[in-house]
């Protein structure tokens, strides 16, 4: 048999160049993979040597460095849902970087299902645990409250993620507040999660990449909460030609556009979305009948390829509020943060992610009476640097250090007349500055086939800075404006308090077989930010405060258990975990506390500890013609405040059910195949009510009855419960297809139950009357209109 000439030619190669000689060379292939109809670069992208089995995974921006001890060589690229590639490569005389496009498979392609991003026995592998990740464009194909897709209502559908109500602002994690989660957009922390007090995400999921939830866990490069980390990365733009996305539905309309600005080098994507949502908030009943809103948010990012190893990016955003209730009141807020982020591979085994960032929101309430006209702002602002450096000896072993440096201000509020002939007295809270300062490790490694283990320290110091009055009270008595003692003056940027400590984390996942591991992990958190709020979800009354002499820094630790399985080659697959939290020196209230523009905000808090436990069960078929999902959460999360004064305990001082504490939550998603481009889901949701005070007597004092309530948050509101459904027509046909659309008819609140989301009381003579709030009552219907172009 002939010997053909490439064969002939590694022959000889083998034979003139040994391994060991020929590795001092050097020989390096380097690339970019990206994907075929999107062009959009592939993280994790598995690319092998085939002549020695070593292989390396493509970073954030889909480049990689593969060593190679011989100058001809052949290699394969794969990745999840694509297509594997192959390429011959000859560094002799052939160029050394080039650029690999992957196809997705076609049953993937085409009228996807997406349940969530874990697929092919990622969570049986992965070391990591208590994590949720959401496919952005996949929710655009799930029943929507106004056709509006929302990434926080698809979060809240997973095990251990709960909102407080109907519209309600933010969400909780696992027993925790809605302060206590750190949101994330391209690295720079988002300090507001909603439009309109709650009915929509502020970020449009036509701008974001992916979407990953820690529920605790999270990584040693992150610190500042106690519950979660929410970390969203926006869209890179096309590198090769434009494109164009949007939608219009009842409420909202949006237009997002991508695409290369200099070829080969610079991308960008931009967009903008507005909302119209009064024709609806009319038809909503008392509470929104004569109300006023709107929003609009607007996004851009560049990206600048400067060669196969260095890539920086800026991205930019700016959201604005503007609400009026009852024509008395009008509420607008606006965040705006600008995030830089630089990743450069120093060599094939290290390389530096660099983040710089400013992030701002403002929040203002404008008094509308006349004669009493008034502008009352507030508002928060963080500057941060971060360089990470990662180290990878091998596909098996992952180091990861760096430091952040953290700058707060805080503006908690400053009251000013609208109009020279109002009765307005002005007064303004003096800023507050902070400064944290914290360094982190973190070390993965694969220690045998079945064994992973991650490890991570971070130390964390913040020091509370001037300039500042601080004032000392009487020891002994409660803290209040009269058992004021004495006052000290600090200068500019001098340290008034300081506080610090270590932040361990660590997870150990062991293969117990192919289809089933076990999974453990503790972390241990810190948090120098409290959300002052009197409302049990966010709203614009809500302020910031730093951690100060009297009021201590939030600590908290989480213990957390996992048994993951999956079935039928990975059809199904089924997760359990139960976790225990613990928490300390969290903010409570006293009661008729006076929060607004109290310049003694200490006199009216109250130091407290919680703990939250439970358990979340989930099995998903991922799929077939027909997908879903079934996740179930038993979760408690109680409270107890600390005093030595009988007169401001809470509940005896024992512990009672905090405001956020739901026990049962069901979520029931179901998606059907229906063929020719169409599909039909639901979900079905139910959850316990959230904790109230009642009143349960009356007694007279000075002729005249008087309400006595329970104890704090020992009643409750009846359960809430709703059905939801939509079908969805998707006119693409081909892989290759890049104009097509995506029709959603959806109808929220099927069979019309309306949930209670406050009751209360009030006195009528000799009568006490109670009312249900419901903000949902009705069937709402909705019709949008996506289209990619």
């Amino acid at each position: 048999m002939p010997v053909s000439p490439r064969l002939l030619f590694r022959i000889l190669l083998l034979l003139l160049f040994p391994f060991k000689s020929m590795a001092q060379l050097d020989f390096k292939a380097t690339g970019k993979v990206i994907d075929l109809d999107t062009h959009l670069p592939l993280k994790n992208v598995s690319v092998v040597l085939d002549q020695t089995l070593a292989g390396v995974s493509t970073n954030d921006s889909g480049y990689f460095v593969l060593p190679s001890p011989i100058p001809y060589f052949s290699i394969t690229i794969s990745s999840v849902g694509y297509l594997h590639a192959s390429r011959e490569i000859n560094l002799l005389g052939d160029s050394a970087s080039l650029t690999i496009e992957l196809k997705k498979k076609a049953n993937e392609q085409l009228d996807e299902v997406v349940v969530n991003a874990y697929k092919n026995n990622n969570k049986i592998k992965a070391v990591e645990m208590n994590i949720v990740r959401i496919n952005p464009e996949m929710i655009k194909r799930s029943p929507l409250l106004f056709g509006e897709a929302d990434i926080i209502k698809a979060l809240i559908l997973q095990p251990g993620v709960t909102s407080t109500g109907e519209g309600a602002g933010g969400f909780n994690v696992r027993g925790g507040n809605a302060d206590q989660n750190l949101v994330l957009l391209d690295g720079a922390p988002l300090f507001n999660t909603s439009h309109l007090l709650g009915f929509y995400t502020s970020v449009s999921p036509d701008a974001v990449q992916d979407v990953t939830l820690y529920k605790g866990g999270m990584p040693s490069a992150y610190g500042g909460r106690l519950s979660s980390l929410l970390n969203m990365k926006i869209k890179s733009g096309n590198v090769s030609r434009m494109q164009y996305t949007g939608g219009v539905g009842p409420m909202s309309g949006r237009f997002f556009m991508n695409g290369p600005l200099i070829k080969d080098k610079l991308t960008f994507i931009a967009g903008f979305r507005a909302a119209y949502p009064d024709l609806i908030l009319n038809q909503l009943g008392d509470k929104f009948g004569s109300s006023r809103a709107f929003f609009y948010d607007g996004i851009a990012k560049a990206e600048y390829t400067i060669n196969h190893a260095n890539k920086l990016s800026v991205t930019g955003y700016r959201s604005y509020d503007k609400f009026r209730f009852d024509g008395s009141t009008a509420y607008n807020w606006e965040s705006n943060l600008v995030s830089f982020n630089y990743n450069a591979d120093i060599s094939p085994k290290l390389s530096l992610k660099l983040n710089a960032n400013y992030s701002q929101f403002i929040s203002t309430i404008n008094g509308l009476d006349k004669y009493y006209e008034f502008k009352l702002p507030s508002s928060i602002t963080q500057k941060q640097l971060k360089p990470v450096f990662v180290y990878k000896p091998n596909d098996k072993h992952t180091i990861e250090t760096g430091v952040d440096f953290i700058l707060y201000g805080i503006s908690p509020g400053s009251r000013t007349p609208a109009s020279d002939s109002g009765s307005i007295i002005p007064l303004t809270i003096p800023k507050e500055q902070g400064r944290e300062m914290a360094i982190f490790i973190s070390d993965q490694v694969e220690i045998t086939d079945k064994i992973s283990l991650q490890v991570g320290l971070r130390y964390a110091g913040y020091d509370y800075l001037g300039p500042k009055k601080v004032y000392s009270y009487d020891s002994g008595v409660p803290l209040s404006k009269e058992t004021i003692a004495d006052s000290t003056t600090f200068n500019k940027n001098k340290s008034i308090q300081h506080y610090g400590g270590l932040e361990p984390r660590v997870s150990l996942k062991i293969g117990l077989r192919d289809d089933l591991s076990l999974k453990l992990s503790y972390n241990r958190g810190q948090q120098f930010l409290h959300l002052i709020s009197n409302t049990t979800s966010i709203s614009p009354v809500d302020f910031w405060k730093l951690s100060d002499r009297f009021i201590n820094r939030q600590t908290g630790d989480q213990y957390a258990a996992g048994v993951f399985r999956n079935f039928n080659s990975n059809q199904y697959e089924a997760s359990f975990e139960t976790y225990y939290k613990t928490t300390q020196n969290t903010v409570q209230y006293k009661d008729g506390a006076l929060l607004l523009l109290n310049p003694y905000i200490e006199t009216a808090l109250l130091n407290a500890r919680g703990r939250a436990y439970g358990f979340e069960f989930s099995v998903a078929k991922n799929s077939g013609k027909v997908t879903g999902q079934v996740n179930y959460t038993y979760s408690r999360s109680q409270v107890q405040v600390l005093t030595q004064f009988a007169s401001e305990t809470v509940n005896g001082g024992n512990y009672y059910p905090a405001d956020i504490d739901r026990p049962h939550n069901l979520a029931i998603i179901s998606k059907i195949k229906l063929g020719r481009g169409w599909s039909f889901s639901s979900n079905f949701i139910f959850s316990s009510g959230r904790p109230a005070t009642y009143p349960d007597g009356n007694y007279v004092f000075n002729g005249g009855i008087v309400t006595n309530y329970s104890l704090r948050n020992m009643d409750r509101l009846p359960a809430y419960h709703r059905l939801d459904a939509g079908f969805t027509f998707v006119s693409k046909r081909y892989a290759e297809q890049k104009s097509y659309s995506i029709w959603n008819i959806s109808f929220y609140n099927i069979y019309m139950h309306k949930n209670a989301y406050s009751i209360y009381f009030r006195r009528d003579d000799t009568r006490l009357l109670g009312y249900r709030l419901s903000v949902v009552g009705g069937l709402i219907p909705s019709l949008s209109w996506n289209y990619n172009f």
